[in-house]
């Protein structure tokens, strides 16, 4: 009887394939159920392409600072992005917090919901749908 056909050895390599296997299966599977990672790069891209960032061009929104911050919530990517320091006489911040989704390899943002925050004397202070005054 050769070694190659000892049912030891096919029992062996069998058991390496099946391990091999299995780790690939695993792999893919936790790649699948956490899908694609939004990074704090490819978020202010999103925001920067769909709403602007501070600036005075075409999309640009007239701020200070934009801020932008993501987190995971049930599996799904939320970007939020506050403008701070709008030149407004009533708004003094705005934030817009939306869906992200991944899709041919590019993030997408969705609708956002949009809350403001008054100037001090012109409103609430809290982000608010409420309009300033």
């Amino acid at each position: 009887m050769s070694s190659t056909n000892s049912p030891i050895l096919q029992i062996k390599i069998f058991a390496i394939l099946g391990s091999a296997s299995f780790i690939l299966v695993l792999g893919f599977l936790i790649l699948f159920i956490r899908g694609p990672q939004l990074t704090q790069e490819y978020a202010r891209e999103a925001v920067q392409y769909t709403w602007g960032g501070c600036g005075t061009g075409i999309k640009e929104v007239d701020c200070d600072t934009l801020y932008v911050n993501m987190n995971k919530r049930d599996g799904l990517w939320y970007v939020i992005a506050t403008y701070e320091g709008m030149k407004n006489d009533s708004i003094a911040a705005e934030r817009r917090e939306s869906l992200a989704d991944y899709y041919e390899d590019n993030w997408f943002l969705r609708d956002p919901v949009i809350t403001h925050r008054c100037q001090p004397g012109r409103g609430h202070q809290d982000f608010s749908s409420e309009p300033c005054l």
